[in-house]
């Protein structure tokens, strides 16, 4: 039992680093301004702080803008055919709105603000990195056996590669991503782990916190918290909910507290929930749609918005389009998962579903009416709750066998999901330091504007493999994390799958 357990956690240890240095290759895959919305998101970081520093300096001529030290040439983020060698550093004036985002994201963040652009800009990506292995070693440390196999599901099936690229960005949906799902799944530790001892709950319980503060980066995701963290508690403690309500109120107040005091704009966050009452009126847009047809046009194909985690949606600013390999493989994948975990189904992946349906389709509603767009609407508002949905559903299966616990399934999707990683983190580099071509060519460096890291001893090449390498590493380790089943037939023979 011992050795067994000595031998899991030199697996874990291992995976744990390989996610890290995975991540860390994404981290210097794309320029500055590659995430969306990305010169904004700088603006706010920059000037975050209450104390005046000289990288942002306020606009004498123009009320609530200030100067900060990046390109203001947008000539490379929305143009897939243009390489990021076009920008050039200059100051750039940026008008910083408070309400659109909750400041602690920003806030915490500031504290890596350097002299350097880009030495500021990597050690943000990769703190958001180390934040998300962080939490990934302590869940399958502190979780039961059920438990790894619904969140390593949760990730392996849904991370490649658009949340690859998103979590060591500085967008907030950074921190969106990272919480909703380890918040949701260190609660269900606390919740089912009824035998699990004091200082393991106390750990799990810290983790649960933690988790659920990233949440606080975005007034969607914060939405989301609540959504995920609620699908649990009444899957897990339905009827208890019911006959104590007085614990259930504490534990909402509790958790609405701490939204409160960590977002410091409490009233912003109510303003912005109103948008989900309204998307049951006309939409904002007085030249939108029949609010019927707009209505019906959503539910028949919000579906797929969750799907821009495997790439249809593209990278970037959405202007990195994904090879059709990338995106086949990851719903193939995904359909195999949630066809074993539904050989046998219960009411609490019904509640899952129709729930985080729910939600989605609204946010949907309300994100297209208050952005004007009403056919529009980028993955990542919703994306936070995606992996979490996966998890869920094979959490509360009642399966006898999942797709990851069967050997060769598994291996079969390990070789896959990295091909996919292979092609995905090529086509980025690709697309910034030549311009996107749609096909592979060795990817060649003319002049230090072509590669952005210029004082990185590494170039986009040895990235490309490094990021492999490393990716196919972690899968190989991290399905070694569950056991595999075996079928019996006539009480004595046995087949392993």
């Amino acid at each position: 039992m011992l050795t067994r357990i000595i031998k899991r956690n030199k697996i874990l240890v291992a995976s744990t680093l390989l996610l890290l240095l995975t991540l860390g290759s994404w981290s210097i895959a794309s320029p500055i301004l590659s995430a969306p919305d990305a010169a904004n998101h700088i603006a706010h970081i920059w000037c975050s702080s209450s104390i005046e520093n000289n990288y942002c300096e306020k606009d004498a001529e123009e009320m609530g803008a200030y100067r900060i030290p990046t390109s203001s040439n947008f000539c490379y983020p929305e143009n897939k055919l243009m390489s990021s060698a076009c920008a050039s550093p200059a100051t750039s004036i940026r008008s910083i709105e408070t309400g659109n985002y909750p400041p602690l994201f920003f806030r915490v963040l500031n504290f890596f603000v350097t002299d350097s652009m880009n030495t500021s800009i990597i050690l943000m990506r990769l703190f958001n990195s180390g934040i998300f292995v962080g939490l990934f070693f302590f869940q399958i440390l502190l979780g039961s056996e059920k438990h790894r196999l619904a969140y390593l599901s949760a990730n392996i099936f849904t991370i490649t590669p658009y949340l690859l690229f998103l979590i060591p960005s500085v967008n907030p949906s950074s921190w969106a991503i990272i919480g909703v799902t380890n918040s949701a799944f260190f609660l269900i530790s606390l919740l089912d782990g009824r035998n699990s001892s004091p200082p393991i709950r106390a750990a799990t319980c810290f983790f649960w916190f933690l988790s659920s503060v990233l949440c606080f980066a975005r007034f969607d995701s914060t939405v989301a918290l609540m959504v995920a963290n609620s699908i649990v508690l009444l899957s897990l403690r339905g009827k208890m909910i019911l006959q104590s309500f007085r614990k259930t109120a504490v534990f909402s107040s509790i958790l609405l507290l701490t939204a409160i005091i960590l977002s410091r704009n409490f009233g912003t966050f109510i303003n912005w929930c109103t948008g989900y009452l309204q998307v049951n009126t006309v939409p904002f847009n007085p030249m939108g749609p029949n609010f019927g047809a707009w209505l019906s046009s959503w539910f028949l194909h919000f579906w797929a918005i969750p799907l821009e985690a495997f790439g249809s949606g593209g990278l970037g600013w959405r202007e990195i389009t994904m090879p059709q390999f990338v995106i086949l493989n990851g719903i193939g994948l995904l359909g195999a998962v949630i066809i074993f975990a539904s050989i046998q189904m219960n009411f609490r992946q019904i509640l899952v579903h129709i729930t985080s349906s729910l939600f989605m389709l609204i946010n949907i509603l309300m994100i297209a009416n208050r952005e004007l767009d009403m056919f529009n609407v980028t993955g990542r508002h919703i994306i936070p709750i995606f992996p979490f949905i996966v998890g869920a559903w094979v959490y509360f299966s009642p399966s006898p066998i999942h797709f990851l616990e069967i050997r060769n399934a598994r291996s079969i999707a390990v070789l896959l999901i990295a091909s996919s990683n292979s092609v995905a983190l090529y086509t980025t580099i690709e697309r910034y330091v030549m311009g996107w071509s749609g096909g592979l060519r060795i990817i060649r460096v003319n002049g230090l504007s072509q590669w952005w890291w210029s004082g990185l001893p590494i170039g986009p090449n040895f990235v490309v493999i490094m990021g492999s390498i490393c990716y196919l590493g972690f899968l190989s380790t991290a399905v070694a994390l569950v056991p595999m089943k075996s079928l019996e037939l006539n009480g004595n023979n046995t087949i392993n799958y």
